[in-house]
Formats: C-alpha cells, structure tokens, sequence
C-alpha cells in the first residue's frame, strides 16, 4: 500500500519487460509475504546499510527474495528485521548509498554471479 502500482507504465518501462519473465508475487502485507516465502524455503535477503555482512559474504545460491528499500529512507527497519538475512553493498570512497534501483541491480547481479560459479542452474 502508498508504493507504485506493480505493473503501471513506469514499473513496466523501467524493468524493461522483466516483469513478464520472472516470478513477481504481490502481498497486502511484509509480514505475510515473508512468512510466505519462508514457507516456501525461499531466504529473505535484506540490502541495508547498516547490515554487519558484505554481499558477496553470504551464500545467495539458493533460492531468495531480495528486499530493497525507497531512496529517500532505505528499508525500513521493521520490514529488514523480518528477513533472514542483511547484506550491505561495500561501497569505495566517500558514496554512502546508490538509488533503490543500482542497489536492486547490483544484488540480483551477485545472485546471478554465484549462481554461475557454483554452476547452479539459473531460473
């Protein structure tokens, strides 16, 4: 609720049409959704940061659901304290944060790149 309509104009342009090519779940609430996939043995994966873990330091070659924040205020504290993990993005020099969609791009990427070398096959 109060977020962008899943699949507006905007939502669809900026995924590029990606939003037809993978798994795209809508929940009315976090709680529920996370619990959800916990269900499903799907790992939470939280970008935040403050989070004591680098990305690249956790085992994203299983199944997982990645959760990113706005730009103005990142993810909100409640919303990453229900996932099952919190990975910050190392970052070099004087930045302290990317835009919600970099963070997202770069995440999935690591998934992606893990995946390869373990050569888990890529859904």
């Amino acid at each position: 609720p109060g977020t962008v309509e899943l699949f507006g104009p905007k939502a669809l342009r900026a995924s590029a049409g990606a939003l037809f090519a993978v798994p795209v779940v809508e929940s009315e609430s976090v709680d529920r959704l996370t619990a959800t996939l916990r269900d499903a043995s799907i790992t939470t994966v939280a970008a935040t940061l403050d989070a004591e873990v680098d990305l690249d330091g956790v085992d994203l070659t299983g199944r997982c659901a990645v959760l990113i924040g706005n730009e103005a205020h990142g993810l909100d504290p409640g919303v990453a304290a229900l996932a099952d993990v919190a990975v910050r993005i190392p970052m070099a020099g004087p930045v302290e944060s990317l835009n919600a969609a970099m963070a997202g791009t770069l995440v999935c990427f690591e998934v992606l790149r893990q995946r390869r070398a373990a050569e888990v096959p890529v859904r």
